[in-house]
């Protein structure tokens, strides 16, 4: 069995891509955010091929999460650690945990 190897992952906020890794060279954000500008805004997965590559989405309360890689669980995984973030920093805003003292 070889390596499974994460090629180009993105976290987005309906067309904006907050962030982004990769450790490759390659065309992969110019053609990832081509296809992200044509994404609906409906939660879903989405599958897109492209020069060999399989870009995987997963489209939830305007939040869009790409991974190109072997596996599409590990973006299911990365998009629900990324809201679990989100929605902590949100609540900690709510309650002015940031206030001064």
């Amino acid at each position: 069995m070889g390596q499974r190897s994460l090629i180009y992952s993105f976290v987005a906020r309906g067309t904006v891509i907050l962030a982004e890794y990769t450790e490759f060279t390659g065309n992969f954000t110019s053609v990832a955010s081509q296809c992200l500008q044509k994404l609906p805004a409906t939660n879903n997965k989405f599958i897109y091929n492209c020069d060999g590559h399989t870009f995987n989405y997963l489209v939830d309360d305007g939040f869009s999460t790409l991974l190109t890689s072997d596996l599409f669980d590990f973006l299911v995984m990365i998009h629900d650690l990324v809201l679990f973030i989100i929605c902590t920093f949100a609540r900690l805003v709510c309650f002015n945990v940031f206030r001064k003292f």
